[in-house]
């Protein structure tokens, strides 16, 4: 019996559920880093010493959240192709190279 062709349609599905996911992870750290550099926007105008520490405050933490969002999706993105990549490759060399010089317009 030949194993190979039972786990072959699996490892194609493409993008994976874990791809999906840490996709989504990063667009909600992404989006709670903006939210919390608006919230330090809109509090860096204030008179009052506390208020100022919160914005510096939510100023630190918006770009961390908001950076690792970011990096979580480039990320992906990058696994993502080189996972394409490798499939397409044990499918067919050549569409490998239709694929490189299409991307990158250049002649192999």
């Amino acid at each position: 019996m030949n194993t190979d062709r039972i786990a072959e349609p699996a490892f194609d599905q493409l993008p994976t559920r874990t791809m999906v996911r840490a996709i989504q992870i990063g667009t909600v750290l992404l989006m709670i880093g903006v939210g919390l550099l608006l919230n330090c926007w809109r509090l860096s105008s204030a008179a009052d010493i506390d208020v100022v520490r919160l914005a510096s405050e939510a100023s630190y933490w918006g770009a961390l959240t908001a950076s690792l969002g970011v990096g979580m999706m480039r990320g992906v993105a990058v696994v993502y192709f080189y996972r394409l990549v490798y499939v397409l490759a044990k499918r067919n060399v050549e569409t490998v190279k239709n694929l490189q010089i299409m991307l990158f317009r250049e002649e192999l």
